[in-house]
């Protein structure tokens, strides 16, 4: 039986130094009472980069074995603690990204479920008092659910979108969604709901797609195509081609009502931009509620400023505005890297424009870009215009609250640029009567 021993020798204050049977040191200490200059690690999270460094080491030594080369490779551990002392990790969630122009996933997974079944230790250790959790696996097995493909594991993505959006807007900020499959939109709408639940809020689509689809309706099962009727509660029966299972059924009500809202938005306050990509089913319901559709040939020929203004116009009763851009709204001789590109797009000028256009309105209130799949890339350039169009986007978004902000200060205290150290000096004296 093999045996470690490691001696840690106390070296002041809250700080630990142990030795490793590698030959190396580390220091330990306790984050609460240092003052910021230590380099050193915090035990209890120690431990998750343990169980990263482990199981990673088990992937990358098979994936070798199988000649299976990745580019990029990352572990995310997410761990709770408990309320009561002594706190220790019960719930643990481990994550593995890979990301490759060739990627194997068949291999991947392969090696994947060897570590975290048969070889990582530390995985096994941390199983003996936590529960231990993956779910990368969840792509790579066979899904029951024929006509909503994989429905029980995007549920909790859904969910966990919902939550992480309406913390966001909580606390402050102004939700920027990247995500990849469509599917999450859905979720960033529930969750601008629960944050917002008196608001009407309109959503402006941009997309090859109009993802109207459900159980009932998807020619594929693909949930990608589904997050508008999943936000509109429309199960589209009328236009009924499938008889879903009822386990099925029972994840798309959870689904439809994922923070409780039911249905999060009015079919009437959608509009799309560039959606040329549909189906009978989906163009049933975008007659029957009077959807608006703004063609790649009106952007065109009227040009994307005047697009943008009657996009606005058209929901000009909203009290709030979400913005989802996906990339296959752009020409396939750009939109590679994505999985479903549609001819006729529109440029990456177009969508830089559009969408800081769009994004500048004061009711807009987040915005998702979604569906860049580095495997479909080549040479990242899908993930550059991407990215450009992004931060084109961010920069607007920041001058255009910023701008916003001084406006409302000009408009609740106007005065001349002399009276203002005459203005602050007087707020700063009320602080400090109300002080004292």
């Amino acid at each position: 039986m093999a045996k470690n021993i490691v001696t840690t020798v106390w070296t002041g204050k809250s700080h630990f130094e142990s030795d490793n049977p590698s030959g190396h040191k580390l220091t330990t200490f306790n984050k609460s009472l240092d003052n910021g200059d230590t380099v050193g690690f915090a035990p209890k999270a120690l431990m998750l980069s343990s169980l990263a460094g482990c199981s990673g080491l088990d992937v990358v030594a098979m994936l070798e074995k199988m000649r299976a080369e990745v580019a990029d490779f990352k572990i995310e551990v997410t761990a709770e603690l408990t309320d009561e002392d002594p706190q220790f990790y019960n719930k643990v969630k481990v994550d593995y990204h890979f990301t490759d122009p060739n990627l194997q996933p068949e291999k991947i997974q392969k090696a994947v479920n060897l570590s975290v079944t048969k070889y990582c230790g530390v995985m096994e250790m941390f199983r003996q008092f936590a529960e231990v959790e993956t779910e990368n696996d969840a792509l790579f097995e066979p899904t029951p659910y024929k006509n909503a493909k994989h429905i029980d594991s995007v549920y909790k993505v859904e969910r966990r979108t919902c939550e992480a959006v309406r913390d966001a807007i909580e606390d402050g900020y102004f939700p920027l969604i990247l995500a990849g499959d469509h599917s999450t939109a859905a979720g960033s709408i529930a969750g601008i709901k629960l944050a917002y639940p008196n608001k009407r809020l309109g959503v402006i689509w941009i997309d090859a797609h109009a993802d109207l689809h459900s159980p009932y309706t998807t020619p594929s099962g693909n949930i990608h195509g589904m997050p508008l009727a999943i936000a509109t509660g429309e199960d589209n029966k009328e236009s009924r081609k499938n008889d879903p299972h009822k386990d099925t059924i029972k994840w798309w009500n959870k689904l439809k009502n994922i923070g409780g809202n039911g249905q999060n938005v009015i079919p009437q306050d959608i509009v799309f931009v560039s959606v040329r990509d549909v189906e009978e089913e989906e163009e049933f319901l975008i007659n029957k509620y009077g959807i608006r559709n703004f063609p790649t040939s009106e952007v065109n020929s009227k040009g994307v400023e005047q697009i943008a203004s009657e996009v606005l116009e058209h929901l000009a009763h909203c009290d709030l505005l979400y913005i989802s851009f996906d990339v296959d709204s752009l020409d396939p001789k750009i939109s590679e890297g994505t999985g479903t590109p549609v001819e006729n797009g529109l440029s990456v000028e177009q969508a830089k424009q559009l969408n800081s256009l769009l994004i500048s309105n004061d009711k807009v209130c987040a915005w998702e870009m979604v569906e860049v799949n580095p495997t479909l890339d080549w040479e990242n350039a899908m993930a550059e215009e991407a990215f450009d169009i992004l931060e084109y986007v961010t920069d607007k978004l920041s001058d255009s609250r910023e701008s916003s902000t001084r406006k409302k200060l000009d408009t609740q205290h106007p005065r001349n640029p002399s009276e203002l150290e005459g203005y602050f000096r007087t707020i700063a004296e009320e602080i400090a009567e109300e002080e004292e």
